[in-house]
């Protein structure tokens, strides 16, 4: 079995919590674990988010998330969701 793991510290999710941000009130992404998430200031979060936001939209195509679903992770990570 294969796990992803946090862009930051690279600990894997089976042995770590990610914290998940919400993109929409069903959804959420989790780019970083809680440890990494408590150490960095909103700002030095984004980098991580849109490189996950990267990935998707690399993976699975344009339709894989909103502009608007995009908005809203930028506002949720500045405002420490």
């Amino acid at each position: 079995m294969s796990y992803g793991s946090c862009y930051k510290c690279n600990i894997t999710w089976d042995q770590c919590k990610g914290h998940a941000t919400p993109i929409n009130k069903s959804e959420s992404m989790f780019p970083l674990c809680e440890k990494c998430w408590i150490e960095l200031t909103p700002e030095q979060r984004l980098p991580f988010y849109y490189k996950l936001i990267g990935e998707l939209i690399g993976q699975l195509g344009s339709k894989a998330i909103t502009k608007e679903e995009i908005i809203s992770i930028h506002e949720n990570v500045l405002a420490g969701l």
